[in-house]
């Protein structure tokens, strides 16, 4: 998704986030904590907006590691040459890592004006969907991310409208946060975070739609209506357009700034519960995988578990037959864990 319209309303409606700054020169974006999505050659595209007071020459900018060791620091690098009307906006690309930016305005060979964000990352971006142990619990013991890198976007949206998602403000996983918009507590995302950012050294974000007791149909009825309870067919998902809704929120607000490498997928309990058969499971799960590669216009790669144990039915080897089938059978579909073989019961 290349469709920065987003990104520029924002560079139009947002005062200046970042302190640190002298008076002439100040920077509305990238967010402080912002991690973008690194490509194949391990790079990305930081677009950075602001405003000045003063008439400049040049708009430059600089990445340093917030740590040795956590990313290439660059040399100044010049994103406008004679901006005016008192607005800039310009990008550049660099290597992954956990960076301080520095941005400068330069006038006849001086430097004017200077700011800050205090942390911006080029690293991984994943969305959570699912059902309840892709969501999480509040007062399970979830312990925090530990690496400063670890990064969401707290906001509470489990019973807000089916409406565009806040203005994000990003921030690092704690153990009470909501992983926005319905992650309850950092949950084993917070540990996993910890996990990607030692081996791969770069940061990692996460959004979260996960929807406790959901089963694979509401996902793809409420694609274009209403999803219903796959445990009583009269009972809504509300508001109308959920739980697929939130996940279509994520995409065009959130991941249209910031990239994704992969949709996380852990469900199958829900379907499980009420008998399933493979064949239903696969067709539904493929029809929703299929649709988001469609409505984003992009190759979205999935991640899906295999997940089907409840204390009702035990283990389900019709849904993990089907997910596995799903691994197997769809392009850019991957094996995530094998969660029946985890904490059971």
């Amino acid at each position: 998704m290349k469709n920065h319209l987003y990104l520029l309303i924002l560079f139009f409606i947002v005062s200046s986030f970042h302190q640190n700054s002298h008076a002439q020169i100040s920077v509305t974006y990238p967010l402080d904590k912002c991690v973008f999505q690194r490509d194949g050659n391990n790079r990305a595209t930081i677009y950075v907006a602001g405003n000045f007071t003063e008439y400049l020459d040049l708009i430059q900018v600089k990445l340093i590691p917030a740590q040795p060791g956590w990313g290439q620091e660059s040399d100044w690098i010049t994103i406008v040459e004679n901006p005016s009307s008192g607005y800039f906006n310009g990008q550049f690309e660099w290597l992954s890592g956990w960076y301080r930016l520095d941005v400068r305005g330069r006038r006849g060979g001086s430097t004017v004006g200077t700011a800050t964000v205090n942390r911006v990352g080029i690293g991984e971006v994943f969305l959570v969907a699912g059902q309840s142990n892709a969501q999480g619990h509040f007062d399970h013991e979830a312990p925090s991310a530990q690496d400063e890198r670890v990064i969401h976007v707290d906001y509470d949206g489990t019973n807000g409208p089916n409406a565009p998602l806040p203005y994000p403000e990003f921030s690092h996983l704690d153990a009470g946060d909501v992983i926005s918009p319905r992650g309850k507590s950092a949950w084993f995302w917070g540990r996993l975070g910890d996990y990607l950012s030692d081996k791969l050294n770069v940061p990692v974000l996460f959004y979260n739609v996960g929807w406790d007791g959901s089963g694979v149909k509401p996902w793809v009825e409420s694609i274009n209506g209403i999803g219903w309870s796959v445990y009583d067919g009269s009972v809504p998902f509300e508001p109308a357009g959920m739980p697929y809704g939130n996940l279509r929120n994520v995409m065009r607000n959130y991941v249209s700034i910031t990239g994704i490498r992969a949709i996380l997928w852990i469900q199958g309990e829900a379907d499980n519960d009420v008998g399933t058969s493979q064949s239903s499971y696969y067709n539904m799960l493929e029809t929703l995988i299929s649709h988001t590669r469609n409505e984003f216009n992009m190759d979205l790669s999935w991640v899906v578990s295999r997940t089907s144990y409840t204390l009702n039915k035990g283990f389900g080897t019709s849904i993990i037959n089907a997910q596995n089938q799903i691994i197997v059978q769809v392009p850019n579909v991957f094996a995530g864990p094998e969660m029946d073989q985890i904490q059971i019961p």
